[in-house]
C-alpha cells in the first residue's frame, strides 16, 4: 500500500501510539494489515489509517518498504519501526530491524501477523507454548462437568485426569469468552513437518476430544508448504483417528486492497465484547431541536 502522495491529517494523531505499538507487537506488517486490524475490524473506514501512515513515515518513526519491488507499484508495503522508534522502546518490546533478518523469517512474521488479525478481533489470544499442555488438559476436563456420563465416558475422563501434563509441539489460541483451543502447525525452514505432525500425542488427544473435535490451524508463509502440510496433516489425522479438524487460514497475500473494503458494517471487536484497538471515538452529533 504506497502512502508516498498522502497528505497528513491532524485528526489522526488520536490513533499514532495504538499504531506503533501494533508494529511494536507485530514486528512488521503489510499496511493491508495494519488498516484490517485496528480500523476495518473496528468498523472504521480505511482512509484515515492510510493517511496516518503517510504522516508518521514523514515523521521518522516508520519504514514503508515494497515486499515485492519487482512488480512495482503493485506490491504490498511493509510497515516497521525506524531505530528512531525503536529505540523508544521498553525493553520487552525492543527488537531488531526485521529487514536485517532473512527473508523467510519476514515473511513468516506475515503470516503470524495474519493469523493474529483475524482471529484476534474474535476474541481469540495466543497461549504461550508452555502453557498450551496445561490449558489444553483443563478445556478437556471442563469439557466433561455437566454431562450425563457412561462408565465408557468416566474412564475416559479418569484417565485424562491422571495425566500428568500434555506435551504438544505446536502453539496454540484460546478463545477468551468460551475457553475453546485451537492447535497451531508452523510451517518454516528448520522445521521437520512430519516430525511435528508424529509428535502429535495420540492418547491424551483422544481423551482429550471426546465430546468434540479441536481444530488445527497451519502456519506458514509458502502456499504450496501449506498445501503440503494440509494434506499431510488430514492423512495422519484420519489414520491416526485423531479428535482434530483442520483449519484454513488465508493467506496474507490474499488480504484485499483497502480501497476495495468501505466501511465495515460494525466492530468485530464489540461484537465479541473487546475494546476498540484505537480507543478514541469521534463524538456523535445529535439533532438540535428547534421548536
Amino acid at each position: 500500500m504506497s502512502t508516498t502522495s498522502i497528505p497528513p491529517r491532524r485528526r489522526s494523531s488520536h490513533f499514532e501510539a495504538p499504531v506503533l505499538h501494533f508494529l511494536a507487537q507485530f514486528r512488521a506488517a503489510t499496511g493491508h494489515q495494519l488498516a484490517w486490524a485496528l480500523w476495518h475490524a473496528d468498523g472504521r473506514h480505511p482512509r484515515h489509517c492510510i493517511r496516518l501512515i503517510g504522516r508518521l513515515v514523514e515523521q521518522g518513526l516508520l519504514t514503508s518498504r515494497p515486499l515485492d519491488p519487482q512488480v512495482g507499484a503493485v506490491s504490498r508495503h511493509v510497515l516497521t519501526l525506524t531505530a528512531q522508534a525503536r529505540a523508544a522502546l521498553p525493553p520487552g518490546l525492543s527488537h531488531p530491524d526485521p529487514w536485517d533478518e532473512p527473508r523467510w523469517m519476514l515473511e513468516h512474521r506475515l503470516a503470524r501477523t495474519n493469523v493474529s488479525i483475524l482471529a484476534g478481533p474474535r476474541g481469540w489470544e495466543w497461549i504461550p507454548r508452555r502453557e498450551l499442555g496445561q490449558r489444553l488438559h483443563r478445556a478437556a476436563l471442563d469439557s466433561y462437568r455437566g454431562r450425563a456420563l457412561n462408565d465408557s465416558d468416566r474412564a475416559y475422563q479418569r484417565r485424562l485426569a491422571a495425566l500428568q501434563e500434555i506435551q504438544l509441539p505446536c502453539d496454540g489460541l484460546v478463545q477468551r469468552a468460551t475457553g475453546q483451543i485451537m492447535l497451531v502447525l508452523e510451517v518454516r525452514p528448520g522445521i521437520s513437518l512430519r516430525g511435528t505432525i508424529g509428535r502429535l500425542p495420540r492418547h491424551p488427544l483422544i481423551l482429550a476430544g471426546r465430546f468434540r473435535a479441536y481444530e488445527i490451524a497451519i502456519l506458514g508463509a509458502d502456499p504450496s508448504a501449506v498445501a503440503e502440510a494440509h494434506s499431510a496433516l488430514e492423512r495422519s489425522i484420519r489414520r491416526r483417528q485423531l479428535p482434530l479438524t483442520v483449519r484454513a487460514i488465508p493467506h496474507y497475500r490474499e488480504l484485499p486492497h483497502p480501497r476495495e473494503w468501505g466501511k465495515a458494517p460494525a466492530s468485530v471487536y464489540r461484537q465479541h465484547g473487546l475494546p476498540s484497538p484505537l480507543g478514541y471515538r469521534r463524538p456523535v452529533r445529535r439533532a438540535v431541536d428547534g421548536g
